[in-house]
């Protein structure tokens, strides 16, 4: 016998099986709208996928299969019924009404809450605790958190607080940041540092040492002495000179950064303590922990002595004294919002702009005369 080629011949419409195909989708139907309770159900499903027939006037109702694969797919009764039940609920149909309460019931919860809502919560409150005076908020943001309503796992908390450089919970009261000390102690902090210059002289060319130190609120910025020879003896004097009582330029001062130089003897240390001045030595190689000593010593050189050929140490001293009037009279810095830190002229003027130079023209500041 020549199989069937056509779809709709191939089988025969059973009306007991249609009907009973009608009230299936309908049970369908009402699953697709059960709440989440549905994943409890225990659905056991014994028979094999049902062929469907798209018939003009109902496609997709369920039909009996055609006789020449009858032995093949399924075992059908005198009654027509399937073994298994035809009311039972295939698999595939199953796993998608499970996926669309399942997917209905997180909408409904979405709807009323933000998925995203927890997490933007969470990233406020880290940008909050980023602030001095938010420590409490940072050890609370799990707790504030569910006072919001949101239920946030741990490891998002651990992530968030990551992202923002905040320590995990034992090691946050035991190390202060940075940036914490420098905002706590930013009126009474001094930093130190040395530098070195090539001078040529009549006996060839000399290494000469530049001690100075800044006050880092001010920017302001004291060279404490140069010698070609650094020993204890000079770093004791300039200790008594900067700590001196009348005219000390670290007098109100309460910490000073220094580095790891060899030169910052024990010495020197004691007396700037028994000053009343606290030395804060930094780690070895971290030069960006005393940055603005750094950004000092990068100005003087690169705007000023590394464009010149220094003869002997009056030259050095000059040169030295030049840009330091220049960086406190005439130079805008960036960290004081491009403002100068103790300017002698009225740079706003309305009149002619005027032009004063140092060290033959090496240092300019262009400014506009008063009207």
């Amino acid at each position: 016998m020549s199989r069937p080629t056509g779809r709709r011949s191939c089988v025969k419409v059973n009306p007991e099986l249609r009907s009973k195909a009608r009230a299936s989708r309908r049970k369908c139907r009402e699953l697709l709208h059960a709440p989440p309770e549905l994943e409890d159900l225990s659905l056991e499903v014994r028979c094999r996928p049902v062929r469907h027939v798209h018939a003009d006037d109902d496609r997709g109702c369920l039909a009996e299969p055609a006789p020449g694969r009858r032995a093949r797919d399924a075992k059908v009764r005198g009654d027509g019924h399937v073994p298994g039940g035809i009311h039972e609920i295939p698999k595939p149909v199953i796993i998608a009404l499970l996926t669309a309460a399942r997917g209905r019931h997180a909408a409904d919860h979405r709807s009323s809450t933000d998925a995203t809502q927890p997490r933007r919560t969470l990233q406020a409150a880290a940008d909050v605790a980023s602030d001095d005076n938010s420590r409490r908020r940072v050890q609370n943001v799990g707790v504030d958190s569910s006072a919001l309503r949101h239920d946030v796992a741990r490891n998002t908390i651990k992530v968030i607080l990551k992202d923002h450089g905040i320590e995990p919970a034992p090691q946050r009261g035991a190390n202060m940041p940075w940036k914490t000390f420098l905002a706590a102690h930013w009126d009474g902090l001094a930093a130190a540092d040395f530098f070195t210059v090539e001078v040529l002289t009549l006996r060839g060319l000399v290494r000469y040492v530049v001690l100075f130190v800044m006050k880092l609120k001010t920017r302001t910025v004291k060279i404490a002495g140069m010698t070609a020879q650094p020993d204890e003896t000079w770093m004791r004097q300039i200790a008594r000179n900067v700590t001196a009582a009348g005219d000390g330029f670290l007098r109100g001062m309460s910490h000073i950064i220094l580095d790891r130089d060899p030169l910052y003897t024990a010495a020197f240390r004691r007396l700037l303590r028994d000053s009343g001045v606290t030395p804060v030595v930094l780690p070895a190689w971290s030069p960006n922990l005393n940055a603005f000593a750094e950004r000092f010593v990068g100005s003087a050189k690169s705007e000023c002595l590394d464009r010149m050929v220094l003869l002997g140490e009056s030259h050095l001293q000059a040169a030295v004294r030049e840009f330091v009037r220049h960086y406190h009279e005439e130079r805008p810095h960036q960290g004081l919002k491009n403002e100068l830190i103790a300017p002698t002229t009225v740079v706003s003027g309305t009149g002619h702009v005027k032009c004063r130079e140092r060290l033959g023209g090496l240092l300019k500041f262009y400014y506009r005369e008063a009207a």
